[in-house]
């Protein structure tokens, strides 16, 4: 069993997360298969959503702003068959939003304040489970 500060961190953001869905009414179960490419998976109406956690508890680069690496740890990208959603765990504020996996880049930044001037810059109030969901669901 791995044990280093960041594996603790994450598996910390994997469970704040499967409560912050439970807590919103899915069905979540979290995965603990340690070679899994997703986290935790919800049933949403007997489709199987596949949740990638990735987690951060670094300070804000600026107030209200964080960055997050969507990538695998080889460093290649998630594709939309292996991920279907991203949970991004703020752990000091013990906040969770989601965002689909949709044509993202490796680095996100997510902010409170600022008005998204590329792909890589998501507004915080955006990023619900619930919308994540509506661009996954066809």
């Amino acid at each position: 069993m791995k044990n280093s500060y960041k594996f603790i961190l994450g598996k910390i953001g994997e469970y704040i997360a499967c409560a912050d869905l439970l807590e919103q009414g899915y069905t979540a179960c979290l995965i603990t298969n340690e070679d899994s490419m997703y986290d935790i998976i919800v049933d949403y109406k007997g489709k199987i959503i596949k949740i990638q956690v990735k987690t951060t508890n670094k300070k804000p680069i600026k107030e209200s702003q964080y960055y997050f690496r969507l990538r695998k740890t080889n460093h290649s990208h998630y594709s939309a068959k292996e991920i279907d959603i991203f949970a991004l765990v703020i752990l000091n504020k013990k906040k969770v939003l989601y965002v689909a996996n949709e044509n993202l880049p490796t680095n996100v930044t997510v902010s409170k304040y600022k008005i998204p001037r590329t792909k890589q810059d998501l507004l915080i109030d955006n990023l619900t489970f619930h919308s994540a969901l509506d661009k996954i669901i066809k």
